[in-house]
């Protein structure tokens, strides 16, 4: 099975925490924590348009600026998600340039803070300077269970569980809805070549369209083109398999006490890759009661 998620850590293990998922054949990727991330370059960071914070302590948030300024100019919408206080931490940072040359900027950056029972959402435009935004408050219910959504697309979710680090720092975990893997052989002996089609059979079993779902695609052979119509039950019976979709945990700065790692299990329990950050060898193990894991 080919993985639809290519994870790894932005710096060394000595360095800022960080996490770079590319989710593969389709240019997109996600970004887990702000820290120093110059090192990626501004081909990734351009990619990563969904960034979620743990917290915004130096380590894990000085990064913002240099993915700032590669988005700067571009025709691209920033999303930030993380815990209370991320607004005010998003302007703070903003607030520390002058913007009078950006009106024509079409940069947007869009804040979700997430506090129990609640989400609140700001947005900041290039093109006014990124004056004070308008705050939106949305009740959540869900947002009241330790384990809360944080972000829903069509291929996966993102969940989040605010642990205790003096201040709240968010653990996540990213879970594929499901995995679809296409059987080459089975194409090739029905006549039919992999191609850009078979990213328009993966939407629609996204975006839950029944089996009876009727689609025309457009076939190539030698520069020839052809047009040939599919139902998607039978192009899943006789060329995909679907199966369990791939996890990644990620989790950093938190207390060490029996609450936390309830929590802490329970988010990674299934985990194909669990990121953990800790300062400790396990011959240290005697020293995290009551010690702060920073």
């Amino acid at each position: 099975m080919n993985p639809s998620f290519s994870s790894y850590l932005i710096n060394d293990v000595f360095g800022d925490p960080g996490v770079y998922v590319e989710v593969r054949w389709s240019k997109r990727a996600l970004l887990f924590d702000l820290g120093h991330n110059e090192g990626l370059g501004p081909t990734r960071l351009l990619r990563a348009g969904e960034i979620f914070v743990s917290h915004t302590h130096m380590d894990h948030f000085i990064g913002f600026d240099a993915v700032l300024r590669v988005a700067l100019g571009r025709g691209k919408t920033l999303r930030l998600f993380g815990p209370p206080g991320l607004i005010d931490n998003v302007q703070g940072k903003l607030r520390g340039y002058t913007w009078n040359l950006v009106d024509g900027y079409p940069l947007t950056i869009v804040v979700w803070e997430f506090h129990k029972g609640e989400r609140r959402q700001a947005t900041f435009l290039a093109s006014n300077g990124f004056q004070q935004p308008e705050h939106t408050h949305h009740l959540a219910q869900q947002l009241d269970d330790p384990l809360f959504t944080v972000m829903e697309d069509p291929i996966f979710t993102v969940k989040a569980v605010a642990l205790n680090h003096r201040i709240p720092s968010f653990a996540y975990v990213l879970e594929e809805q499901f995995h679809i893997n296409v059987n080459k052989q089975r194409l090739h002996e029905a006549g039919l070549r992999v191609g850009a089609w078979l990213k328009d059979v993966k939407q629609h079993i996204w975006q839950g369209r029944p089996d009876d779902f009727r689609f025309t695609v457009a076939l190539y052979d030698e520069h020839r083109r052809a047009e040939q119509e599919f139902m998607l039950g039978e192009v899943k019976e006789r060329f995909l398999t679907i199966s369990r979709g791939q996890k990644i945990a990620y989790v950093v700065d938190v207390r060490y006490d029996e609450e936390n790692e309830a929590k802490i299990v329970a988010l990674a329990r299934g985990a194909d890759v669990f990121y953990c950050e800790s300062p400790y060898l396990d011959c240290d193990a005697g020293l995290l009661n009551n010690r702060v894991v920073d």
